[in-house]
């Protein structure tokens, strides 16, 4: 590792990049937007598509199998952006050729995956992240900042809640369109599509989770005919938390909005104050017993990013600007610093996962597995 750390010190963290999706376009975007970072390969299942995305990225080399690319390619670091079930066994194959990893969220479909894919990397001796989106958030780091000083006191109860419009569409013959999301064996619902964001904030902002409850609905069928005899993940989750320091809290996921957009409200109350977030993004506070003011709204959060656009296209840009996410990424590689979040953090996030689903089946609160 020490002399991979010196090269790179005067040299570019080269990448491979797994998957060709939008969020895949975006991390190409942000590793190349650093001076020091360069996509030079890409890989994905259908190669016209492949091809075209490698150009408009700037990569040199195109696979169809992840396993050639990390093989062949002269590469310093993967972004894993696929299907959930992909996941475990590349993070494995990036360990052993000694790759540093950014993995997509949630890690895995079981915590027994999870695990195994954070020992490996820890055995590799790389850098791992787990890319939670809204560890960057400027408002949530905000929200942070403010809870660690001592802004709420002693937090007693959070509220998070995150809604995705996403009913189903029906193709002609009056089938819904099959999501892999929902797939038993590829994904794993609306909790782990959004809700392990929740999660991870819950955990970033307030500590550990020792136990919890949950209610899962399935209003939606997500699959279409490829699912007949599946038993589809929740699309909506209720899930009731007790974390380490005694505080309670309730954390909503749902992809059965009816809304325009994404919805999103956290909010954690303590005995000296509250702070509410929300993804206009705006952060509101108020002291113990007083009404509630704007603390910071996007002027004061988003820099000189355009505020016209759409909030996804404000996140890319900022992405693309500052010290975070991938560019963080490349800075920790180049330093030698600890990466957060980190595949341990997907790891914890999993094993609430795991207790949630636990909880739903057996409609009994279930306490959190150790991390």
């Amino acid at each position: 590792m020490e002399e991979t750390e010196e090269r790179l010190a005067n040299d570019r963290v080269r990448f491979g990049v797994i998957g060709t999706s939008w969020i895949a376009g975006w991390h190409a975007r942000w590793i190349n937007s650093h001076p020091r970072g360069e996509v030079v390969a890409v890989c994905g299942p259908d190669p016209a598509c492949t091809r075209s995305v490698a150009v408009a990225w700037g990569a040199s080399e195109v696979y169809a199998d992840y396993r050639e690319l990390m093989d062949r390619a002269e590469i310093d670091a993967v972004v894993i952006a696929t299907p959930d079930y992909l996941h475990h066994q590349m993070v494995l194959h990036a360990a052993r050729r000694g790759y540093h990893v950014i993995c997509e969220k949630p890690l895995a479909l079981s915590l027994d995956h999870a695990r195994e894919m954070l020992a490996a990397v820890e055995a590799a001796g790389v850098h791992h992240m787990t890319f939670f989106t809204y560890r960057w958030g400027p408002h949530l780091v905000r929200m942070k900042e403010l809870i660690d000083e001592g802004y709420v006191g002693r937090p007693l109860y959070a509220e998070l809640r995150y809604s995705q419009p996403s009913i189903p569409t029906l193709d002609e013959y009056g089938a819904p369109a099959h999501d892999w999301h929902y797939h038993p064996e590829q994904g794993t619902g609306i909790l782990g599509r959004i809700g392990s964001h929740l999660i991870d904030v819950a955990l970033w902002m307030l500590g550990d989770i020792d136990s919890v409850t949950c209610v899962g609905a399935r209003h939606f069928d997500r699959l279409g005919p490829v699912g007949r005899g599946m038993v589809q993940p929740a699309d909506t989750v209720m899930i009731g938390a007790r974390f380490a320091s005694g505080a309670v809290g309730s954390l909503r996921a749902s992809g059965s909005g009816t809304t325009p957009s994404q919805e999103q409200l956290l909010s954690i109350r303590g005995d000296r104050g509250t702070l509410e977030a929300t993804l206009e993004p705006s952060l509101h506070g108020a002291p113990a017993g007083q009404p509630a003011t704007l603390i910071a709204g996007p002027d004061d959060l988003w820099d000189e990013v355009d505020l016209d656009q759409p909030l996804l296209g404000r996140v890319a840009d900022l992405f693309a600007a500052k010290p975070v996410a991938d560019r963080q990424f490349i800075e920790d590689i180049v330093s030698g610093r600890r990466t957060v979040p980190s595949l341990a953090d997907g790891v914890r996030v999993q094993a609430v996962m795991h207790a949630a689903v636990e909880a739903e089946r057996a409609g009994l609160e279930q306490s959190v597995p150790v991390r």
